[in-house]
């Protein structure tokens, strides 16, 4: 049900963005942040992690995940996440402004 209405919303918007209704395209690229704010909310209760791409030294391999903690250690923050390949960890440097968001 939620599917078939995702769909629609995003169907109606591409087509005003396609005839050209410049005067309302300001609207849709707010609509969708909201939308897509919304839809990030309803996922557990509070917003989603941001998608990062880790490096895994051992297998020499890149990955992206969003299943990851934030560590601080030593006044660093890492986020860190079980590797694809092996049972090790793959931590990765982040900013304090991105692990206060993402934290």
């Amino acid at each position: 049900m939620f599917n078939k209405f995702l769909r629609e919303a995003i169907y109606k918007i591409s087509s005003l963005i396609r005839r050209g209704k410049f005067g309302q395209i300001w609207f849709t690229r707010n609509f969708i942040k909201e939308f897509l704010l919304v839809v990030k909310i309803s996922k557990g209760g509070k917003m989603a992690k941001e998608t990062i791409e880790f490096y895994d030294v051992k297998s020499k391999d890149k990955f992206k995940t969003a299943d990851y903690k934030i560590v601080v250690k030593g006044g660093r923050s890492f986020a860190v996440t079980k590797s694809k390949s092996g049972s090790h960890e793959c931590w990765r440097i982040v900013s304090k402004d991105f692990a206060a968001k993402n934290k």
